[in-house]
């Protein structure tokens, strides 16, 4: 028993001499292993910091963030988070960016795709523009062609019922059928003037636009007008409502034509008795012409193609070919105005030219 008591008490005493030793090495090893993580840490700190800068930078020169290739604060336990809250933030600023660029492509489709529809319509316009024109073109040549075949055999007919006339020897049923030829001859050749005026007109260059008197084309026009009632036995009434100073911009022939064609109208269809009224008067930015006739009126056809060029009617106002009206419309476009054909309220055609002042 002694001496297994003596082997545990050496067998303590070499424990206690081996611990301390080995407790004094291992406090030795642990300082300069804390400073060694003190150093790592701070190093990380600063990597983490400068990182983080560049990645703040490279956002604001709208470029992607890069993702770290590996974690800095491992040691910490914290690096697993910064790496999801930098895959987060880098995932959000892509799907932005994604959606920005999808936004501005969107744009610059809709973009191209109105360019594309106004070229088209451009094209278009100047394609119907281009086929209109060689339609005017080419109607106004064939007419300029009929009115010349025309001339001639009118010249003829004109002649031989004009000498016809002359003989002495006529009977008066005779004298009666040469008359009508005269009258209808007549009658063609004013229709043949007028087509040759509408065609004029749209083929030589417009008149220039010029500061006149309204009451100059109104006193030259009422005196024509006038004669022509005469003839007829149809009393003409001038109400002039405006200043005699007044002046306009206009075409002074195109619009004098104009109303000449419009008073003419009126007397062809207004029966001997009659009355024809020429008022002139002034509207806010317009002056108002307007031609009444106690004729009778203008049939619904004549009111739904007046103003067209070369249209017949049958109904009230007799065959009618419409070239004096179509003038008198382009007159009034010209001048920035309207025509207005219509009905008096108590019968009687009523024609209203606008013109703007």
């Amino acid at each position: 028993g002694a001496k297994v008591t003596m082997v545990l008490l050496i067998f303590v005493v070499l424990m206690v001499l081996t611990g301390g030793t080995l407790i004094g090495l291992y406090q030795s090893a642990k300082k300069p292993m804390q400073k060694m993580e003190e150093v790592y840490v701070a190093h990380s700190e600063i990597r983490n910091q400068q990182r983080q800068l560049r990645q703040e930078q490279m956002m604001e020169e709208g470029q992607a963030p890069t993702k770290p290739r590996f974690n800095i604060n491992i040691p910490l336990g914290s690096g697993k988070r910064a790496e999801q809250e930098d895959g987060l933030q880098t995932d959000s600023f892509f799907n932005a960016k994604r959606k920005k660029e999808e936004e501005l492509e969107r744009l610059r489709q809709a973009q191209e795709d109105t360019e594309k529809g106004r070229a088209a319509m451009r094209e278009k316009l100047e394609l119907e523009r281009a086929e209109q024109k060689r339609q005017e073109q080419q109607r106004a040549e064939q007419t300029a062609a009929l009115a010349h075949d025309l001339k001639t055999p009118l010249a003829i007919i004109t002649g031989n019922a004009d000498l016809l006339a002359e003989d002495e020897n006529l009977t008066e049923a005779q004298k009666a059928q040469i008359a009508a030829m005269q009258r209808a001859a007549e009658k063609a050749d004013r229709y043949l003037q007028t087509l040759r005026t509408v065609n004029t007109a749209e083929t030589s260059p417009q008149e220039p636009m010029q500061r006149v008197q309204v009451q100059e084309i109104l006193t030259r026009c009422a005196n024509d007008a006038k004669l022509l009632c005469d003839n007829k036995n149809i009393q003409f009434v001038l109400n002039n409502a405006m200043e005699n100073a007044r002046t306009i911009p206009a075409q002074r022939q195109a619009l004098g034509r104009a109303l000449d064609n419009i008073l003419e109208n009126a007397v062809r269809f207004t029966p001997a008795g009659g009355t024809i009224t020429l008022d002139a008067v002034e509207k806010g930015q317009e002056i108002v012409f307007t031609v009444t006739d106690t004729g009778p009126g203008f049939s619904p056809e004549a009111l739904q193609k007046a103003g067209r060029e070369l249209f017949t009617t049958d109904a009230a106002r007799g065959q009618h070919w419409g070239l004096g009206l179509a003038a008198a419309r382009r007159t009034a476009q010209t001048h920035n105005g309207t025509l207005t054909v219509s009905n008096g309220e108590n019968g009687g055609g009523k024609v209203e030219l606008r013109v703007r002042r």
